[in-house]
């Protein structure tokens, strides 16, 4: 299944809505890892909901994933991805320690680990500070996944993507309009 996986911090809570507002029916799923605290996410969840076309699910414990699903990783443990008997899920893991929750570098290593066809993964960092999410989206830019980071112009705060820039972590660097369009396409949302 084409997986997206969207990295970010709270200053893309708009850029998010917008994402989920211009789909309709996606070939695949969307999993967004956002640096929320605990109790803002399930508010979070609820605003996407009330503007979205496709269905939004919270990562609580353990979920199988579904196409034209879009997925938000829970702030209170790290959500790894893994492929078991042919299913992909995502869980969470209690036995990691992070200073990140969700944790966008471990989600995306667990990806490199366990996603059969690579080719099948656009991961995109949008804005955000330090370096959450780089290490990750090196790993799977150097083993075939597309990844992409959002321009200066297009972000509140440009640490995450700029850091992915300089450690050449990404494949592309396009405006937040790019990215929706890039989204679209590869999930082919109709």
């Amino acid at each position: 299944m084409k997986l997206v996986f969207i990295g970010a911090s709270a200053g893309s809570i708009c850029s998010l809505d917008k994402i989920v507002k211009s789909l309709n029916n996606i070939d695949g799923a969307i999993i967004m890892a956002v640096h929320l605290q605990e109790n803002y996410i399930d508010g979070f969840v609820e605003i996407l909901r009330e503007n979205s076309s496709v269905p939004i699910k919270k990562v609580d414990k353990k979920i199988n994933l579904e196409k034209n699903q879009i997925y938000i990783c829970d702030s209170k443990n790290v959500t790894i991805y893994d492929n078991a008997n042919d299913k992909e899920i995502l869980h969470d893991d209690t036995q990691i320690e992070s200073l990140y929750k969700p944790d966008i570098n471990q989600l995306l290593l667990s990806v490199v680990q366990n996603k059969k066809e690579l080719c099948e993964v656009v991961a995109i960092l949008l804005s955000g500070i330090g370096d959450d999410g780089i290490e990750g989206l090196k790993k799977l830019y150097e083993n075939g996944a597309k990844t992409v980071v959002a321009s200066k112009e297009s972000v509140a705060v440009y640490g995450m993507p700029k850091r992915a820039v300089q450690q050449n972590a990404c494949s592309e660097v396009l405006s937040f309009e790019e990215i929706v369009t890039m989204i679209k396409q590869f999930l082919q949302d109709v």
